[in-house]
């Protein structure tokens, strides 16, 4: 309920939300290349910790939906932490099974991890981008 409160209260934060979600879908069926070039737009923050910030945003969105995923793929009946993405979070479940699921969840944490740790912001992040895994097929909008 923080989070939602917080997104009512900040429109701006609403819209990077939306972005994020978007970055992720897009990157999914994304080749290596892509994922790089990504990572280096999200790095373009002034100063450090304000990359650190937007990396954390980042990821923690990204694990929303991970999570999500690996609950779906569980049958689990636990209510979505983004319900506004369903379709796509359905279509995550169906292609990757829990077990990848399982693995792209720990990935993204252990990027967080080192974030939050002080680690390398660009090797963390590209770390990120090359395990998680390059998912291919059509993917409903919602």
């Amino acid at each position: 309920p923080g989070r939602a409160i917080a997104l009512m209260r900040d429109p701006q934060a609403l819209e990077r939300r939306q972005q994020l979600l978007q970055d992720l879908w897009e990157l999914l069926g994304g080749r290596r290349n892509r994922r790089f070039d990504y990572v280096r737009k999200a790095l373009d923050a002034p100063e450090l910790e304000g990359r650190r910030r937007q990396a954390t945003e980042m990821l923690e969105v990204w694990l929303s939906v991970w999570r999500d995923a690996l609950l779906q793929a569980h049958g689990g009946q636990v209510p979505p932490g983004n319900p506004d993405q369903s379709q796509q979070v359905q279509w995550l479940a169906a292609r990757e099974g829990a077990e990848d699921l399982g693995h792209g969840l720990r990935r993204l944490d252990s990027a967080l991890e080192a974030i939050e740790s002080n680690a390398n912001l660009r090797l963390a992040l590209e770390t990120c981008m090359l395990d998680l895994p390059y998912v291919d097929g059509e993917r409903r909008r919602g």
